[in-house]
């Protein structure tokens, strides 16, 4: 072959190369998505440090900074959780120590879409006075919390290791609170445990897809498939008890699919819930 003829297929090469090089580059582009997009229904996000995000009335792509609580119209927030996320009917409230601006909004987000999806299918607003707290507490374990005779649920900062952990928390804390909305006690809740955890767990899958078709649930000891699998493993227990009260959501599950009539996906026979809910 001539020196000639070896150069031209040397270069020839490199130039294929540099080809792909670029194709590759675009496509990983691509793939990224827009930076700085906000979601408005549950999908698997990053819960990673905060991404640059586009202000809705600008095209900037600036970072979004931490809103402190005193420069909004929120009520006074627990100590410790200086920062907020305003909304027209509640207020995430945050620190920075484990919780990143957006995680906060993207739990102010999902709180939204339970918020709108319990009143989709017929069920009262969550329980607020004024605007309700929702606290990501600066806690390194997982768990929630909400009560009666409170305004505020709370997800401790060590739910966000996946979004379907800490979304499901979230759900499960404001489903809560509407079951709340339909008690008429006064002063206290008429509701038990068992019904309250029972029928709040059991309903975790009904309301998003993502919940339902979660394949990680078994790994999370708080999730609908653990609980069953732990109430099989020992099942002659009296399930209307208090320690029994959340694994008793595979009667609720049972219950909610033989007499709901609501026969779609992931929403079948919530509105026996609702019909439950409704008796007091």
């Amino acid at each position: 072959m001539s020196n000639s003829r070896r150069r031209y297929l040397i270069l020839l090469l490199v130039g294929v190369l540099f080809a792909l090089v670029v194709l590759s580059q675009l496509s990983t582009d691509s793939q990224a998505g827009p930076p700085g997009r906000e979601y408005s229904s549950p999908v698997t996000l990053s819960l990673g440090p905060a991404a640059p995000r586009a202000d809705p009335a600008s095209p900037s792509l600036e970072a979004a900074s931490p809103v402190t609580c005193t420069t909004t119209t929120c009520p006074s927030g627990p100590a410790g959780l200086p920062f907020c996320v305003e909304r027209t009917k509640f207020c995430v409230y945050y620190s920075t120590n484990r919780t990143t601006e957006a995680q906060a909004e993207w739990a102010a987000d999902r709180v939204q879409d339970y918020w709108n999806r319990f009143v989709a299918l017929g069920f009262g607003e969550p329980k607020y006075s004024g605007k309700l707290r929702v606290h990501l507490s600066d806690t390194a374990v997982c768990n929630g919390e909400t009560g009666w005779s409170v305004n505020y649920i709370s997800a401790y900062a060590g739910c966000f290791t996946t979004d379907e952990r800490a979304q499901k928390v979230l759900g499960h804390e404001l489903t809560h609170r509407v079951q709340y909305a339909h008690d008429t006690g006064t002063g206290v809740a008429i509701q038990t445990k068992f019904l309250k955890e029972g029928t709040a767990r059991a309903s975790e899958d009904n309301w998003f897809t993502n919940i339902d078709h979660w394949a990680g649930a078994l790994a999370v000891g708080s999730s609908f498939n653990s609980q069953v699998n732990e109430y099989l493993a020992a099942p002659n227990n009296d399930i209307t008890s208090v320690d029994m009260r959340y694994n008793s959501c595979l009667w609720w599950k049972y219950a909610s699919e033989q007499y709901g009539t609501i026969v779609t996906e992931p929403e079948r026979g919530v509105d026996f819930f609702l019909e439950v809910y409704n008796q007091n």
